[in-house]
């Protein structure tokens, strides 16, 4: 079945301005589009609250595939950690989560 949509993104974020930005977006699509797919099936699942390790890392190769069509070669940091979230550490292609025990502050400029 085909569900029609219409999507509109507005963004304040300066084209590459190197924030992760089109990641981001694109694992907010991806996860969004296999939630409305979810429910047009009738799956008993509610990935929207429930988003399990397999279904993350299906949001996060759409998201791969979204930045490789925009980008070309990208690392792939961007939108795994748009996907999983937290402090990571990536390393030749391996993500990992690291623990930390403080609060960290961040500035942001451009």
């Amino acid at each position: 079945d085909v569900v029609p949509m219409e999507i509109t993104v507005e963004s304040e974020i300066p084209l590459g301005a190197g924030l992760g930005s089109s990641a981001a977006l694109s694992v907010c699509l991806a996860s969004g589009l296999m939630g409305v797919l979810h429910q047009v099936q009738g799956a008993a699942e509610d990935i929207f609250n429930n988003l399990q390790e397999v279904h993350r890392r299906e949001v996060c190769d759409y998201a791969f595939l979204s930045e490789k069509i925009l980008h070309g070669t990208p690392s792939g940091i961007d939108n795994s950690i748009s996907t999983y979230g937290g402090v990571c550490r990536f390393r030749q292609g391996s993500l990992n989560p690291v623990n930390l025990n403080t609060k960290l502050r961040i500035l942001l400029v451009n």
